[in-house]
């Protein structure tokens, strides 16, 4: 994979999933500041050029989960599920996947949200988890209750 084969979350694809999210999930829809959401989907593309193509996509994956669950935090809801699919998302778009279980995303993006992991340490906890695709897999993305806690949803890609 070379640079200009790296898959970017956008501006909007953010927001739209954020949207799912607060939908499927529950909570507030909208967004605290536009700015921090276009921040997020600009910088990402000039970030870790020096490093090596699975190394660069680790470092750019977490960057979207510590910009959106921590450092900006920019929807009025549902930050950290809307951290982790975008991450993820990012993560299958570039061939790759993570395979930590249901309860372990959700203990990481407690520490995180909670500023108990660093950026070093959600790389790490990426590296740990991250896996090749293959061919037709599809992506659970995130597994959760809904809003009246009456069932359990997931967000699949294929």
């Amino acid at each position: 994979m070379t640079d200009s084969q790296v898959w970017y979350l956008t501006e909007e694809l953010l927001n739209q999933i954020n949207n799912l999210v607060v939908h499927f999930f529950g909570g507030e829809k909208g967004v605290k500041n536009e700015a921090n959401i276009y921040f997020i989907a600009e910088r990402v593309k000039t970030l870790h050029e020096g490093l090596e193509e699975k190394q660069k996509i680790l470092a750019k994956a977490a960057f979207y989960l510590v910009q959106i669950v921590r450092e900006r935090h920019p929807f009025t809801d549902g930050n950290k599920r809307t951290g982790i699919i975008a991450t993820e998302l990012f993560l299958f778009s570039n061939g790759f996947k993570l395979k930590h279980s249901q309860e372990e995303k959700e203990k990481f993006l407690l520490e995180l949200a909670y500023k108990k992991k660093s950026f070093k340490q959600t790389i790490s906890w990426i590296k740990e988890g991250l896996a090749e695709l293959t061919k037709g897999e599809e992506l659970e993305v995130f597994r959760g209750w809904n809003a009246d806690k009456t069932s359990q949803r997931k967000m699949v890609v294929k």
